[in-house]
């Protein structure tokens, strides 16, 4: 399964501020696999996503993570999970903070072009709650997978 997000137009925005606002493709990659990469890149182009924001990669070695034209920017390593973040070769970023070891929840941010990324999982069965995550300051975005259930 996997979401397909972008960024809301802003008419009082001028059209060269758009361009260098960073467009998200989000998904749950659930195995990150040779053809995965190949859908990632098919999906990328058309919507202009300059950011891939991955979640349960599986992979727990940083070598495996890779999308031609664009860098990875953070990830934390992960045999049951695992996150992925994905910068067009063009952008610089630089990743700002992620969880300490053995948290119940992944996730890792990520600044791209002063915007941050905040790329997360929350692991099963475990609660997300205001303090799960810290609190990162405008403008920021979070993707990913929740793995809520409403009851």
């Amino acid at each position: 399964m996997f979401w397909l997000a972008g960024y809301v137009f802003d008419s009082s925005v001028s059209a060269a501020e758009h361009d260098q606002r960073p467009s998200i493709l989000q998904m749950n990659i659930e195995w990150l696999t040779v053809s995965k990469i190949s859908v990632i890149e098919q999906l990328a182009s058309p919507i202009k996503a300059l950011v891939p924001v991955l979640q349960e990669t599986h992979c727990t070695t940083a070598d495996k993570l890779a999308i031609p034209i664009f860098s990875l920017a953070g990830s934390v390593l992960s045999r049951k999970h695992g996150l992925a973040t994905f910068v067009h070769e063009r952008l610089e970023s630089s990743q700002i903070d992620q969880p300490p070891e053995q948290s119940e929840t992944e996730w890792l941010c990520v600044d791209i072009a002063g915007y941050k990324i905040i790329n997360i999982c929350k692991l099963l069965p475990s609660r997300l709650t205001p303090i799960t995550v810290l609190t990162f300051r405008h403008p920021r975005l979070y993707a990913g997978d929740s793995n809520a259930y409403i009851g």
